[in-house]
């Protein structure tokens, strides 16, 4: 999907809100997350119909920021299958690299007995572009000791950065709930022996809440949009052919098919 759903006119009408203020008003470290995959006449209703008391992050006059991310995981990629299983106690570990100058962190991602998303970060340094990035010991005994608390075996020796994904966000907070919506479009992923596109056809809307319910839900069930299964971790996996089991986004394009309907 191309970036004219998100352009000057539907972005807008929305206050600017920097970096710090977000974080203050919706860090959530700790939420309840949902994701949609939106069609491009999707994106335009949800912009309209967001309440202009929602702001969006704003970095030296831009309102969209490039993301990277390596995502983790070892030789019988057992990240991948336990998310796929829907393992009650499983992880992700990626390292991200933020375009808006919030440099590059480590992040653990795990679930809690409520079904909230728990995510920890690790600032790191260097280049986080590269495949052959590899974690440090200080990374390691980091990632492990949390995981030993929740009660998560070790990770594999064999952890390596094995997948690279690409987009472009756009994220708005709502000041009052704490809430944020992000909209990321232009997915690629990357491997070592290829590079493909995730939806084309789609942006994937991510609602971000301390709690399951609320105005935006009920705004976005108003929208004909139902929340979908998407972890950009597996379905680019499933993308370069890296691996073959099921169809991770299965869901996304079945939810794309009705909204065209």
């Amino acid at each position: 999907m191309n970036e004219t759903a998100i352009d000057a006119t539907s972005i807008g009408r929305f206050d600017a809100i920097d970096l710090a203020e977000l974080d203050r008003l919706a860090a959530l470290r700790t939420r309840f997350d949902l994701k949609y995959a939106v069609d491009e006449a999707g994106v335009r209703r949800l912009l309209a119909d967001l309440p202009t008391r929602w702001s969006v992050l704003e970095i030296e006059g831009r309102r969209a920021f490039q993301y990277s991310s390596l995502y983790f995981d070892d030789d019988v990629l057992r990240c991948f299958h336990d998310h796929r299983r829907r393992r009650r106690l499983r992880f992700k570990l990626r390292s991200r690299r933020y375009e808006s100058g919030a440099g590059a962190t480590l992040e653990l991602k795990t679930k809690d007995g409520r079904g909230r998303t728990v995510k920890q970060r690790l600032a790191r340094a260097g280049s986080t572009d590269s495949l052959d990035l590899s974690l440090d010991f200080a990374e390691r005994e980091w990632l492990d000791e949390r995981l030993r608390t929740i009660g998560i075996r070790p990770a594999s020796p064999r952890l390596a950065p094995i997948l690279a994904i690409g987009y472009r966000r756009t994220t708005l907070v709502e000041p009052e709930l704490g809430e944020r919506i992000t909209i990321d479009v232009h997915l690629t992923a990357t491997d070592r022996n290829r590079t493909a596109t995730l939806v084309p056809s789609a942006a994937i809307v991510e609602w971000k809440s301390r709690g399951e319910h609320g105005e935006t839900a009920r705004l976005l069930r108003g929208l004909g949009l139902r929340p979908v299964s998407f972890s950009k971790y597996c379905v680019g996996l499933s993308a370069v052919g890296a691996v073959t089991e099921g169809r991770p986004g299965r869901e996304a394009e079945r939810s794309l098919g009705q909204q065209r309907r």
